[in-house]
């Protein structure tokens, strides 16, 4: 068994928002991709399909790339690292909000998805 450990995440889904920028220099920017996956319920007889929501960000070329080639329903891959942001609430309660930060960006031909359903 190896001792290395690695904070890695690889996703596949739909943009559910336009990039938008939140940093100049570096450039960076933020939007949210959706993913779902699907399964039969022995306990309900039927499938069940359960959807995510996840806040994407990237910087510099990642970034660049996806301001320019990302719009809202494109099949997009995502390669990065899991990131907890920490808030702290009105009410003085302390939250961690899970955020990808993305390494890797490419768009995909929907028609990938089709193909490995087959």
């Amino acid at each position: 068994m190896s001792n290395k450990c690695e904070n890695s995440v690889k996703l596949m889904g739909f943009a559910v928002t336009q990039p938008e920028k939140i940093d100049e220099d570096p450039l960076g920017i933020r939007f949210k991709l959706a993913t779902n996956e699907s399964f039969f319920s022995k306990k309900k007889q039927e499938y069940v399909k359960n959807s995510e929501i996840h806040l994407i960000k990237s910087w510099k070329q990642s970034a660049e790339f996806s301001l320019n080639n990302i719009k809202v329903g494109d099949y997009i891959f995502i390669k990065g690292k899991i990131h907890y942001h920490q808030l702290t609430t009105e009410d003085g309660r302390n939250i961690k909000n899970p955020e990808i930060i993305a390494t890797r960006i490419i768009k995909l031909n929907r028609d990938i998805e089709k193909d490995t359903q087959k």
